[in-house]
């Protein structure tokens, strides 16, 4: 996976801690990170199809996705969208891994979306993979479905 995080950006990581927006840089990718409640995130075991067009959206009230796959939407305004969550006294959307998805010509946002049938109650997690020159690289991944509270 590091082969895909451009060195001068990172990878962020987008969360919810007790309903409000939260984001952590990280150089690299480590699926072994002490990421605590969102671990579970990594647990995917998606057969879909891929499907292109709008990313399905996972329905905060029951807690489940409204359609599971794996969704691709290009030219996606999906990392505006996050910034625009943000408080207007927050640092965070100034940083440049914002600043360089801010053109959705730029941006794709992949959703992976499993209603589990186990214990926790979803499966999934999204990522939105960016141009930057003529490569695409991983520069966000969103677990906001989970909350820390």
């Amino acid at each position: 996976m590091n082969a895909y995080v451009n060195e001068a950006y990172g990878v962020g990581v987008l969360f919810k801690s007790g309903g409000d927006l939260g984001f952590v840089l990280n150089e690299e990718v480590d699926f072994d990170m002490p990421l605590g409640y969102i671990e579970k995130a990594w647990n995917i075991r998606n057969q879909f199809p891929i499907q292109f067009g709008d990313v399905s959206e996972y329905d905060s009230k029951n807690k489940k996705w409204k359609k599971e796959g794996l969704f691709v939407q290009f030219n996606s305004n999906s990392v505006n969208d996050y910034v625009d969550k943000f408080s207007d006294v927050s640092s965070i959307k100034d940083q440049d891994i914002f600043k360089i998805n801010s053109d959705p010509e730029d941006v794709v946002f992949v959703t992976l979306a499993e209603n589990s049938k186990e214990n926790a109650p979803i499966n999934g997690f999204r990522f939105v993979m960016t141009r930057i020159g003529a490569k695409w690289y991983l520069t966000l991944i969103d677990v906001t479905e989970y909350n820390a509270e």
